[in-house]
C-alpha cells in the first residue's frame, strides 16, 4: 500500500513539473493511471498541504496569462471552468477590470491597414476577432469606435445615399 501511494505521488509530481495545474486535473490524471479515487484524493491533499496545488494561484495565473493574450472574460471563464476550477473561485478572478489600451493597441495592429483600404469591413472582422477572443458586445463598441476611429452608428446605418 505505501509503495502505491508513493508511486502515485511521484506520478503527480512529475505531472506538475512542467506548469502549474488544478486539483481536478491532478485527480483525474491518477483516476486515468488507475488509482482509485481515494487514494487521488489523498495524494491531492498532500500536494495542497505541500502548496504544490493551489487552484486560485492557478486561476489568477491563467487569468493574468490569457488577458496579455487578449482574451475576455467570457473565454477565461470557460478555460478555467473546463480545468475544474470552482465557480466561486472563477467569478472572483473574471472581476479583475479589462484593459481597454492594450485591446486597442492589439486590434490597431491587427486592423489598421485593413481599415485604411475597406474600413466596414475591417470593423466586422475586428468585431469578430474580439468576440471569438471572449469579449462582451460593449466593450467591443469601444474598443472599436477608439481603434478605428469611427463611430458605432456610422458603420452600423451605412451608406444611405
Amino acid at each position: 500500500m505505501e509503495d502505491t501511494v508513493t508511486k502515485a505521488r511521484g506520478r503527480a509530481v512529475r505531472f506538475l513539473e512542467y506548469q502549474d495545474r488544478t486539483c481536478h486535473e491532478v485527480e483525474q490524471r491518477l483516476l486515468r493511471y488507475g488509482y482509485t479515487e481515494e487514494m487521488a484524493s489523498e495524494v491531492v491533499e498532500w500536494l495542497r498541504d505541500l502548496d504544490y496545488l493551489d487552484d486560485g494561484r492557478f486561476a489568477r495565473n491563467l487569468a493574468s496569462q490569457k488577458r496579455r493574450e487578449g482574451w475576455g472574460p467570457v473565454r477565461i471563464r470557460q478555460a478555467l471552468l473546463r480545468k475544474g476550477v470552482s465557480a466561486e473561485l472563477v467569478a472572483a478572478v473574471i472581476d479583475e477590470p479589462i484593459d481597454l489600451d492594450a485591446l486597442v493597441a492589439m486590434v490597431r495592429r491587427r486592423f489598421a491597414a485593413a481599415a485604411a483600404a475597406e474600413p466596414a469591413a475591417a470593423r466586422r472582422k475586428a468585431a469578430s476577432f474580439l468576440a471569438r477572443k471572449g469579449h462582451k458586445w460593449e466593450i467591443i463598441a469601444q474598443v472599436l469606435a477608439r481603434a478605428l476611429d469611427t463611430g458605432v452608428e456610422e458603420d452600423l446605418v451605412g451608406d444611405e445615399t
